[in-house]
């Protein structure tokens, strides 16, 4: 009969009629484990929850743990107590998706595969961690990120299908191939990218900037900003509406979806940040329209730890991501940005919070995304600054660029408090592409589709260039074709 979840919850709860509060999704049978290939620095340990691991050396001092074995520089190690109890610990850290996550590992009996690394040691390697899926599945991984007082690493998780890899599309070693151009050199802002389509108009045209030319303006952008400092009294924010276009996007016309799970594929990562401590986390994902996939972070920051994520979704018929991190430490530190590119029928629904408890914490929230054909989103984003947080501040904002008149767009900001000396900021834009800039681009030799396509790629390209690893930011660019 499968498990019913409700997952993304709203923390403080608006009308049932906006349908924004949560997402329920039938009938999930208990998941098997999912196929994950590892590779792992020397200097970070790798264990799981079980009574033995098998972990794999490789030649150049890194080791790789696979789901499907490996037959050669097999080690063995015995789980202590000790390990044990850091496993029950990191189980302990709630994640945006929720409890039902939680009972989903259960029924699945899926295990904690483990990273830690030691108090003062950092590691410029990343770890990269390979998630692989195929059509019909219902799988689920657990993963635990653990890092000691002072210490660093970088950790990179890749979702796709395993054709992806296997048809050479997508190497391993991230190396450019026949399948893609991989995009390289100096990062760029999102003005400098999509000022590119109007350079690329100037070659086509066969002129220089230097000539008479009609003038245009980029298209301007509704803005709904709101900066304030946060009051005494806990406050809530109803769903604030960002649609533009034909269709009639009204609160009672939207409802959260409630993916089908054909083939799902979920994922569970609970980290732990030891004093000074700092990680950073790239997720990317490439999925085909069948699949209903779960993306769950949890984190939990010690005094001046900071966590910095980058997640881009380029694919999936229905994605739900939740992240939720306890900033408990003074001076800790959370960066989150999030790109988003959704095209036919395409679903995503977001649950971001930022509960601040220790005194001078910071967040910050950054979306981005493009939406296209009859794709919708919602984005929850919450900054809770909580009894402590003395001197807090936190920023959720998100930029949305619509392609299409029948998107759906949903954007719920959300400010609580509890205390007085705190500052909270909220807001969100929306923008289309100017009708001048359309007729200038065209005018200049560009196709249609080849100017939606490109401004749609600068907001992806963008937010790639803030990832530091090469072989990331190629798989990226390979992702978008």
């Amino acid at each position: 009969m499968g498990m019913d979840m409700t997952i993304n919850r709203l923390p403080a709860p608006t009308w049932n009629w906006l349908h924004v509060n949560e997402v329920s999704l039938k009938g999930v049978s208990a998941p098997s484990k999912g196929r994950l290939t590892a590779e792992t620095p020397a200097s970070i340990h790798f264990y799981t929850e079980h009574i033995n691991i098998e972990e794999t050396v490789q030649p150049a001092g890194k080791s790789t743990a696979s789901e499907t074995g490996a037959d050669q520089g097999v080690e063995t190690c015995n789980k202590t107590a000790d390990k044990t109890a850091e496993a029950e610990q990191l189980a302990q850290i709630a994640t945006g998706l929720g409890a039902d996550m939680d009972e989903l590992a259960k029924q699945g009996e899926t295990s904690f595969d483990i990273w830690e690394i030691a108090p003062g040691v950092r590691e410029s390697e990343p770890v990269r961690l390979h998630f692989t899926y195929e059509p019909g599945d219902t799988v689920q991984n657990r993963i635990g990120i653990r890092l000691g007082a002072g210490s660093e690493m970088t950790v990179i998780m890749d979702y796709c299908t395993a054709d992806l890899w296997s048809n050479g599309s997508l190497p391993a070693d991230g190396s450019p191939s026949s399948g893609g151009e991989c995009v390289q050199g100096e990062p760029v802002s999102a003005k400098t990218a999509e000022n590119n389509v109007t350079k690329k108009a100037e070659e086509n045209a066969g002129r220089n900037t230097e000539s008479e030319e009609p003038e245009f303006s980029v298209p301007e952008e509704r803005n709904e900003n709101a900066a304030s400092t946060v009051p005494e009294k806990r406050i809530e924010n109803a769903a604030s509406s960002v649609t533009e276009g034909q269709t009639d996007f009204s609160a009672s016309a939207y409802k959260s979806p409630e993916p089908a799970c054909r083939s799902l594929g979920a994922v569970q990562t609970k980290i732990r940040l030891g004093k000074g401590a700092h990680l950073r986390l790239v997720q990317i994902q490439k999925l085909p329209d069948e699949f209903t996939f779960l993306n769950d972070v949890g984190t939990d920051c010690a005094q001046g730890a900071k966590i910095e994520t980058i997640q881009i979704v380029l694919g999936g018929g229905s994605t739900c991501m939740g992240m939720r991190t306890e900033l408990g430490g003074r001076k800790s530190e959370l960066e989150s940005k999030i790109g988003y590119l959704l095209d036919n029928k395409e679903s995503l629904d977001m649950n971001y919070l930022a509960y601040q408890t220790g005194a001078k914490t910071t967040s910050r929230m950054d979306v981005s995304g493009v939406l296209r054909g009859s794709s919708k989103k919602l984005f929850r984003g919450t900054i809770d600054f909580r009894n402590g947080a003395v001197g807090a501040k936190g920023d959720e904002k998100e930029d949305v660029l619509l392609l299409s008149d029948g998107v759906e767009n949903r954007t719920v900001p959300l400010i609580l408090c509890e205390e007085e000396d705190v500052e909270g900021n909220h807001g969100a834009t929306i923008g289309r592409l100017d009708e001048s800039l359309l007729f200038y681009l065209s005018s200049r030799g560009i196709e249609e589709n080849e100017i939606y396509e490109m401004m749609a790629r600068a907001r992806i390209d963008a937010l790639c260039a803030d990832i530091q690893d090469e072989k990331t930011r190629c798989l990226v660019q390979r992702c978008m074709g």
